[in-house]
């Protein structure tokens, strides 16, 4: 039961964060149909991380047991992050390519933060199961929040464009926010 209620922690912020991106696209919402795919979408990258960071790591291009920080730093990087960057944005190409309901710059953001969601879910329930009645669940809702500040960082920006397009240059400098 303990076990349970931990996982609950794990994606309490994953569905807080999907719901306030859906809210985020008020002009033409996407379907949910769509979202879940996205999500599915994520959690498929996760497999697909692993077929390139496993390559990596027996070419050595970082170590197995990281005794220094440079090995420390290559694993975290080759290893891990940018194999799975590069997945989730493989696994969005896939998603956007031929999707008619991709029409307008928030939707890309509403479909990159579901993919994302989708991945950290999984994450997260590999790591509580992994680390069973450990601190994971302290850890990795902060990690959920932190993933998702980028994509929220571009729909303030795209925001403050639409918004630069209508007004004239003398309300401009004064409406922009920055970030």
């Amino acid at each position: 039961m303990e076990t349970i209620i931990i996982l609950l922690i794990e994606l309490l912020p994953v569905a807080i964060l999907v719901y306030c991106i859906y809210h985020k696209d008020k002009e033409s919402p996407e379907p949910t149909g769509q979202l879940l795919k996205a999500f599915f979408y994520g959690i498929l990258s996760i497999p697909l991380s692993f077929c390139m960071s496993i390559p990596l790591g027996l070419i050595g291009v970082y170590p197995a047991e990281a005794t220094s920080i440079l090995g420390s730093v290559c694993a975290a990087f080759f290893g891990a992050a940018i194999p799975e960057k590069i997945a989730k944005f493989i696994m969005l190409w896939l998603l956007l390519r031929k999707n008619r309901y991709f029409d307008e710059k928030m939707d890309g953001i509403v479909y990159a933060v579901c993919v994302s969601l989708g991945f950290e879910a999984l994450e997260n329930i590999f790591h509580t199961i992994h680390n069973q009645r450990n601190s994971s669940h302290k850890r990795h809702p902060i990690d959920c929040i932190l993933g998702i500040l980028p994509q929220n960082m571009e729909v303030w920006k795209s925001k403050d464009k639409k918004h630069l397009d209508r007004d004239d240059d003398r309300n401009n400098q004064s409406n922009c926010s920055i970030i």
